[in-house]
């Protein structure tokens, strides 16, 4: 059995960090700044979807993009561990998941630069494989990085779930034919889980390992 993870919303809080770097760059390229809670509908289809998202409809030339990624990750780089911690509950349910021999693994739109180093420091070595953004790779929700991922797990798409807190991680697990739950308790909630057709939705992590296996089983 194998459990593939979303990252940010999903397993760590990582909201405030990303709203300040972006507010960061905004602010150096002249823009104005967004809310924290804009963020959550800004995050999750990678960096470069963040800048353009985050910038002015009219001011979203490639060499703005460029300059805010550049700027954004030269900010995140000092401070993405500033506020960023693993929602409560997070570490016991994982636990749980290992106790009951499932493996696991973390595939994010986070650059995987980021992704490794988060991992490691909030959540130790709990994960047999962790990916992020990578050059060449195409970003989720394309199943191609889930498929190297169960690989790498030595899993195929039967006894494995990915999970997730938007449409997005919905769609990965339904384009790589993996069932997927929704936490509800991340950037988008509820009904935009639902709506994207996840196989379950929970609200708390502590019911986390449970949903999973039963999804499993």
């Amino acid at each position: 059995m194998t459990a593939v993870f979303d990252l940010d919303g999903t397993l760590v809080d990582t909201l405030g960090d990303l709203a300040a770097a972006t507010n960061h760059a905004l602010s150096v390229c002249g823009y104005p700044p967004h809310t924290r809670d804009e963020y959550r509908f800004l995050v999750g289809r990678g960096a470069r979807r963040l800048m353009e998202g985050a910038l002015p409809e009219e001011e979203r030339s490639e060499e703005t993009i460029d300059r805010m990624r550049s700027l954004f990750n030269a900010y995140y780089s000092e401070h993405f561990l500033d506020a960023s911690r693993p929602y409560d509950g997070i570490p016991e349910a994982l636990d749980a998941l290992r106790e009951k021999g499932v493996t696991l693994a973390v595939l994010s739109n986070k650059p995987d630069v980021f992704t490794g180093r988060m991992v490691r420091t909030l959540l130790g070595d709990r994960f047999a494989a962790v990916f992020g953004q990578r050059e060449g790779i195409p970003l989720k929700p394309d199943p191609t990085a889930v498929r190297e991922v169960l690989q790498l797990c030595g899993a195929g798409a039967d006894g494995a779930v990915y999970v997730g807190d938007s449409d997005v991680d919905i769609l990965t697990g339904h384009h790589a034919s993996l069932p997927a739950v929704g936490c509800a308790w991340g950037f988008r909630g509820e009904a935009e889980l639902r709506a994207a057709g996840a196989d379950a939705v929970v609200s708390a992590p502590c019911e986390l390992a449970g949903a999973v296996l039963a999804v499993l089983s």
